[in-house]
């Protein structure tokens, strides 16, 4: 992941962790069926540190997706200055989002009596 350019994925915690670390922007489609819809709740928290692009699972054919792609990578293809890429934003969000020391964090809350 830390060598793409984007990706596209669920938005459970231990996909939005990678990407986070990465530093790699996202089209997040959430699962419509997780547990009390918890992956909208991840995506929408993601997007709302603009990270990333929340794309609804839909009804093939619908170009929801088709478009995201088209805004997000199409600066990239047109050859734009670096000014007017989406990504490049999104991805610095992205870090933004890490917990770099969660084991850390982690093991302190384990040692407490």
């Amino acid at each position: 992941l830390q060598h793409a350019d984007l990706a596209i994925s669920r938005s459970g915690a231990g996909a939005l962790s990678e990407l986070a670390v990465c530093g790699t922007p996202a089209i997040l489609v959430p699962y419509p069926a997780a547990a009390d819809r918890h992956q909208d709740a991840n995506a929408a928290a993601a997007a709302e540190q603009g990270a990333a692009v929340i794309v609804w699972q839909h009804v093939p054919g619908e170009p929801a997706l088709e478009r995201s792609l088209w805004r997000l990578l199409g600066p990239r293809l047109r050859g734009a200055a670096a000014s007017r890429d989406p990504l490049l934003g999104m991805g610095a969000a992205m870090q933004q989002l890490a917990v770099r020391d969660a084991d850390q964090r982690v093991a302190a809350m384990l040692s407490q009596p």
